[in-house]
């Protein structure tokens, strides 16, 4: 290592113990001293066989002392301590090309307030990260201030999106690049997740729309589609049919040849399920957009049917089921989601998390009434995987 390696590694790290420190983001704190031993940074310093390596520490640190940059105490003829001036601290980020971290944390402050506001989601994030800042701790999911910004812009597109969009023309339309979303979907997605109100993190994306590629309707029992002019018997199909959301379009006409449809939230669930008098159709968690328009042309030739959900006997699955209700305005009964069922098959439930009880306690959706206070009560949730019913 050159001189100059060795200064910038030796400064960065007192200036890295500096900007956490107290003193740093409140004037009125003691100043303390902000120092480290050479063997902190370098350990091959207290190994007296490494002459050279230590010679050129002790000929790079004796530099910065003279710049006024540090101070340096010695034992014997080994350096102990070396100490950052405080006084000239702005001479040492001139020297390291580093931008000061009050500056960087002026910059984040405006975008916390800027984005504050956006939407309920940022405000809670913003909120927090102000408070982070105040008290001189991380503000999550900012490596740099230009990233930052990217993913506060992301958040708040996201949770406006209501058509559904492929990740790549999401990234074009906000940051005009196809890849730029890409490397920043982690970040975005925790602190949509943390948060938001969402179920499950790897859904995150999907519940706004936002998909890799073509959402498809996984659909199956006695129903007759009109595409294009052309009739297709999905009944005649034993496992069922794939629709492509880019197909979904051309559907003129939805005949279901059965007295109800199901909508069921596991895939596993929906290739087991066999019911001759039940059109069946996968949704896979929360229903991204091709599968709500699907439901609606649906029940627009097929409002006289009975129209059921069957999900998780857990807060995600109460939520699913709502989602589907809601959005697609169709009277939807839940379906094997009762308290009759979590006795039934009470060896398989599941022990509800903290996180459960919570949403639990404060879930309001009136099918789930009776089933909410019993797992409280119980302490139990069901998957659907967990039993069969036909």
């Amino acid at each position: 290592m050159n001189n100059v390696t060795i200064q910038k590694n030796i400064l960065n790290k007192l200036i890295d113990k500096y900007e956490k420190s107290k003193q740093f983001f409140d004037e009125t704190a003691a100043r303390r001293k902000i120092a480290l031993r050479p063997s902190q940074i370098f350990s091959a310093y207290e190994d007296d066989f490494q002459y050279e390596l230590c010679a050129s520490i002790d000929n790079a640190v004796e530099e910065i002392a003279e710049k006024g940059f540090v101070f340096i105490t010695k034992k014997g003829t080994k350096i102990n301590a070396i100490e950052l001036n405080q006084n000239n601290v702005d001479a040492v980020y001139i020297f390291l090309k580093r931008k000061p971290k009050k500056e960087i944390n002026e910059v984040i402050k405006n975008l916390l307030e800027k984005y504050k506001n956006t939407n309920d989601v940022l405000y809670k994030f913003c909120t927090k990260q102000q408070a982070n800042l105040a008290q001189n701790k991380v503000v999550e999911y900012c490596d740099n201030p230009r990233e930052f910004e990217m993913v506060l812009t992301a958040v708040a597109e996201a949770l406006k999106n209501e058509k559904t969009i492929f990740i790549r023309d999401f990234s074009i339309k906000i940051f005009g690049d196809s890849k730029a979303f890409e490397k920043i979907k982690s970040k975005v997605i925790k602190l949509l997740f943390y948060y938001g109100d969402f179920m499950d993190e790897s859904m995150v994306l999907q519940a706004l729309h936002i998909v890799n590629n073509p959402g498809y309707v996984y659909c199956k029992g006695p129903c007759v589609l009109s595409v294009k002019g052309v009739k297709c018997n999905i009944g005649v199909f034993e496992g069922g049919l794939g629709l492509s959301a880019l197909d979904l379009k051309n559907v003129e006409k939805v005949d279901i040849k059965c007295s109800c449809v199901v909508t069921i939230e596991n895939l596993t669930t929906y290739n087991t399920y066999n019911n001759s008098d039940a059109f069946v159709i996968y949704t896979g968690g929360f229903c991204d957009e091709s599968i709500l328009n699907f439901l609606k042309i649906l029940y627009k030739n097929n409002s006289n049917k009975r129209y059921y959900h069957w999900g998780d006997i857990d807060v995600g699955g109460f939520l699913i089921f709502n989602h589907i209700k809601n959005d697609t305005g169709i009277n939807f009964n839940p379906l094997f989601m009762n308290i009759e069922y979590l006795e039934k098959y009470k060896d398989y439930c599941k022990p509800l998390t903290e996180n459960d009880q919570k949403r639990l306690s404060s879930l309001d959706i009136k099918e789930f009434v009776d089933t909410t206070a019993y797992m409280l009560k119980h302490n139990c949730k069901l998957e659907q995987e967990a039993f069969s019913v036909f």
